[in-house]
């Protein structure tokens, strides 16, 4: 016979701990997407959401990399800019992220509308 050690919460929800990006601010993680598909448009260099994607998870330097080192934007970024990236084009788009994320954040606050009443109806386990 297994054991099992279960704990509950009886009476009202006083906390919600999550992360916030992709489970109740943007739902979908659609803001992040935007983010790089905007910064490299910034750059005249057209990426799809795929490539924004492609390194998902990673430090942002790396997810830069990963985006770059893509054969298609490799070869949209030579087009535009004569050359491959760089270490400094990297740097610069990586200084401009931030800004960007944050004024782009605010278009995909709301992308779960029904998160409290899903917060308060849900069932609390320890």
């Amino acid at each position: 016979m297994d054991f099992v050690y279960q704990r509950s919460c009886r009476g009202l929800l006083k906390a919600v701990i999550l992360d916030w990006a992709g489970t109740a601010v943007d739902y979908g993680s659609f803001a992040r997407t935007a983010v790089f598909l905007r910064l490299f448009e910034d750059q005249n260099v057209k990426i799809t959401p795929e490539d924004a994607r492609s390194g998902k998870g990673l430090m942002k330097k790396d997810h830069l990399r990963t985006i770059l080192a893509r054969p298609q934007v490799a070869e949209a970024w030579i087009a535009a800019h004569g050359k491959p990236a760089s270490e400094d084009d990297i740097d610069t788009l990586f200084n401009n992220f931030v800004p960007l994320q944050i004024s782009v954040l605010k278009e995909f606050e709301n992308q779960f509308p029904d998160f409290w009443m899903w917060c308060r109806n849900c069932v609390i386990v320890i």
